[in-house]
C-alpha cells in the first residue's frame, strides 16, 4: 500500500501542471471572441450603413442644393437691408448733404425716400430672419443628421480598413499576443489583396461629404466584408488551436485531481491499515498473554490430574506431560529421564496419553460443576492399541469411574476379553435390535 501511495504521488509530481496556464489559456479564448464579435459587428454596420447611402445622397443633394438657395437668398436680402438702411438714415438723418446731392429734390420728398428706406430695410430684415430660421432648420433637422450618417458611415468604413490591414498582433492584447507568438501562428498584414482596398481610404474621406459615388460605397462594402470574413476566420483559427490547449489542460487537470482523490484514499487507506495493525498487534500480544496465561494454568491442571492417570495408561512407562507456549505437547519419559516430544513416542502412546488428558479434563469439569454421578462418553478410544494396553487401559478406566465420574460410556468395535464390564451392548450390521 505503501508503495501504491509513493507512485501515485509520483505521478502527480510528474505531470509538471501550470496552475496558471487555464485561467491565461481562458482569457485569451474571451479576448480573440470579443475580438470576433467587434468584427462580426462591425460587419453588420457597415452593411447598414452603406445600404441607407444611395438614398441619403441623393437626400442630401437635394437638401444641399436648397441650403445654398436659401445662402443665396439671405445673403441677397442682408445686402438690401444694409443698402436700405443706409439710405433711409442718410436721408432722415443728413437731409443737408441729400439736398446738396440732390438738389432738385425737396425735403418732403427726402423725407418720404428716406421712411420708405427703413421700411424696405425693415422688410428685408424680416424676410432675412425667416429666411435664417429656415435655413437653420434646413441645416439642423436635414442636412446634419445625413451630414453625421455621412460620419457613422465613414467610421465604419475607416475602422473596417483599419480591421482588414492591420495584423492580428494589433488588435488583441498583450498576452494574447505573445500566445500567438509562442505557438508559431501565421498572422498576415493584410486581411485580403482585392484591389479596390487601395482606393478606400480615399472614399472613406470623400464618403464624409457625399462626394463617393454609390457603386464605389458598395463596392467598398463588399471588399471590407470579404477582409473582415478573412479575419475572423483567420482569428476561428488561432481560437480552436488555444480552446484544444484549454481541453488538454481541463484533461490534465481532471487527471490530477483524480491523482490527487487517490493519492488521499491510499492515505487514509493506509493510515486506516497502519491502526488496523496496531489493533492486530495489541490483540495478538493480549491473546500471547491470555495464552500463557491459559497455558500455565492448564499444566498446572494436567501436572496435578494427568500423572496418575498417564502412569496407569502407560504402564508408568510416562510420568507427566507439559503444554509449551507454542501449544506442543512434552512427555516426561521414566526410561530417558527426560521429556520426549509428542512426535517421538509411537501411535498408541500417543493415543493413551490423550486419552489420559481428556479423562483428566473431564474430571476437572465434573469437579467444577460440584455435582456427583457425572458420564463420560469415548468414542472408539482404543482405535490404534494393541490387546494388552486395551486391557490395561479399559482396568484403569474401571478405577476412575469410582470417583465423580460415576460411568464411562465407549464404543469400539471389538470387545475386550477377560475384561468385566457393567453393560455390553451389541449392535451389529444390518439389525434393527440392539442386544445388552
Amino acid at each position: 500500500m505503501e508503495g501504491r501511495s509513493k507512485h501515485t504521488l509520483r505521478s502527480i509530481d510528474t505531470l509538471h501542471i501550470d496552475d496558471t496556464q487555464l485561467p491565461r489559456l481562458n482569457a485569451i479564448v474571451t479576448d480573440i471572441e470579443e475580438r470576433q464579435q467587434q468584427l462580426t459587428l462591425m460587419a453588420q454596420r457597415l452593411d447598414k450603413e452603406s445600404l441607407t447611402y444611395p438614398n441619403n445622397l441623393d437626400a442630401f443633394h437635394g437638401v444641399d442644393q436648397r441650403s445654398r438657395k436659401i445662402g443665396r437668398w439671405t445673403k441677397a436680402t442682408l445686402i438690401v437691408f444694409l443698402l436700405a438702411l443706409l439710405v433711409g438714415l442718410f436721408f432722415m438723418f443728413t437731409p443737408e448733404w441729400g439736398k446738396s446731392l440732390l438738389g432738385n429734390l425737396s425735403a418732403s420728398l427726402q423725407d418720404t425716400l428716406g421712411r420708405g428706406a427703413i421700411r424696405l430695410a425693415s422688410i428685408a430684415a424680416l424676410v432675412g430672419a425667416v429666411l435664417l430660421v429656415y435655413g437653420w432648420y434646413v441645416e439642423m433637422r436635414r442636412l446634419r443628421p445625413l451630414q453625421i450618417q455621412a460620419n457613422h458611415l465613414a467610421a465604419a468604413m475607416e475602422n473596417s480598413y483599419q480591421a482588414c490591414t492591420q495584423p492580428v498582433s494589433r488588435q488583441l492584447n498583450t498576452d494574447s499576443i505573445d500566445y500567438l507568438v509562442e505557438k508559431h501562428l501565421d498572422m498576415p498584414d493584410n486581411s485580403t489583396t482585392h484591389p479596390d482596398m487601395a482606393s478606400i481610404p480615399e472614399w472613406t474621406q470623400t464618403t464624409r461629404l457625399y462626394k463617393t459615388k454609390a457603386l464605389y460605397v458598395h463596392s467598398a462594402a463588399d471588399t471590407l466584408n470579404v477582409g473582415l470574413a478573412n479575419r475572423r476566420a483567420e482569428l476561428a483559427k488561432h481560437l480552436e488551436t488555444a480552446k484544444a490547449e484549454i481541453l488538454t489542460a481541463e484533461q490534465q487537470l481532471e487527471h490530477r485531481a483524480y491523482l490527487q482523490a487517490l493519492a488521499t484514499e491510499q492515505e487514509q487507506a493506509l493510515e486506516n491499515e497502519r491502526r488496523q495493525q496496531v489493533v492486530t498487534s495489541t490483540a495478538i500480544d493480549l491473546l500471547k498473554r491470555d495464552a500463557s496465561h491459559s497455558i500455565e494454568r492448564f499444566n498446572q491442571l494436567v501436572k496435578t490430574r494427568c500423572p496418575e492417570l498417564l502412569q496407569r495408561f502407560t504402564q508408568t512407562h510416562y510420568k507427566s506431560l507439559e503444554i509449551l507456549p507454542d501449544f506442543s505437547l512434552k512427555v516426561l519419559s521414566e526410561e530417558k529421564g527426560d521429556y520426549l516430544d509428542f512426535n517421538e513416542i509411537s501411535t498408541g502412546t500417543q493415543r493413551q496419553v490423550a486419552l489420559a488428558m481428556r479423562i483428566a479434563l473431564a474430571n476437572a469439569l465434573a469437579d467444577a460443576t460440584k455435582t456427583d454421578k457425572q458420564m463420560l462418553f469415548l468414542d472408539e478410544p482404543f482405535a490404534f492399541f494393541d490387546p494388552e494396553r486395551s486391557n490395561n487401559t479399559l482396568r484403569s478406566l474401571a478405577e476412575t469411574s469410582k470417583g465423580v465420574m460415576s460411568q464411562i460410556w465407549l464404543t469400539a468395535q471389538t470387545k475386550p476379553e477377560g475384561i468385566a464390564l457393567a453393560h455390553h451392548i451389541q449392535c451389529r450390521q444390518g439389525e434393527h435390535t440392539l442386544k445388552a
